[in-house]
């Protein structure tokens, strides 16, 4: 087993699962998955700011950056299986794709906002206290 990864457009976060087997298919699992591995890029790359810009946006956490964006209150995400890939030896493809409300952009802006967690979560969010952010 083995994860891949591909470029995105802005505002998208692509997660890929190889097998040599067939599995089960569930959002659950697989965003469970998808989500630690955008976030481990904080950990092997680092993360020195709270701004984007274009290097933020064309680095390798980009993806970790995405989803934590303060700019971004909505998120939509899909897997499906799809089947064995012959250019991978044959082996058992599956995606996950989220995409985000307002993507990452260029112009210089702000990834979160600095202040007591949760303090400024809107109606339609509650607290989430493990990490202090609003979900």
């Amino acid at each position: 087993m083995s994860t891949t990864r591909c470029d995105t457009s802005p505002g998208q976060n692509v997660y890929s699962y190889l097998s040599m087997v067939n599995l089960n298919t569930t959002l659950d699992e697989y965003g469970k998955n998808a989500t630690s591995s955008w976030e481990r890029e904080f950990y092997y790359d680092g993360w020195n700011s709270t701004k984007t810009d274009e290097n933020i946006i064309n680095s390798r956490i980009r993806k970790a950056i995405q989803m934590v964006y303060a700019d971004a209150s909505k998120i939509g995400c899909g897997v499906t299986e799809c089947g064995k890939n012959p250019s991978i030896d044959n082996w058992y493809m599956i995606t996950l794709v989220c995409l985000y409300e307002k993507p990452l952009s260029n112009v210089v802006s702000d990834i979160y906002l600095e202040g007591e967690a949760c303090s400024k979560c809107s109606g339609g969010s509650k607290c989430e206290t493990s990490s202090g952010l609003c979900a």
